[in-house]
């Protein structure tokens, strides 16, 4: 799976939002601002499951566009999707 880089506050955010997160075991590789994460494949399914939740219940305006933390939360599902799906 290729390297995906995220920001500090990127990384806060998933760490903080996503307890499962802190249990890094296995095989896949995620950069932190040079802070390597490793993922199993069950964690990322379940970190994009939980994200896209997310962006559903606090992530859309009424017009169905995304809000400011909709952008948020697509910019930290677009990387790992991208980079999960595409191997």
């Amino acid at each position: 799976m290729p390297e995906i880089k995220y920001s500090v506050s990127q990384f806060r955010f998933l760490a903080d939002n996503f307890s499962y997160l802190n249990t890094f075991t296995d095989r896949h590789t995620i950069i932190f601002d040079n802070v390597c994460v490793f993922l199993t494949v069950h964690e990322i399914e379940c970190l994009l499951d939980d994200l896209g939740n997310l962006f559903l219940e606090k992530g859309i305006k009424e017009n169905s566009e995304p809000n400011e933390f909709g952008n948020f939360i697509e910019s930290l599902i677009d990387p790992l999707s991208n980079a999960f799906y595409d191997t």
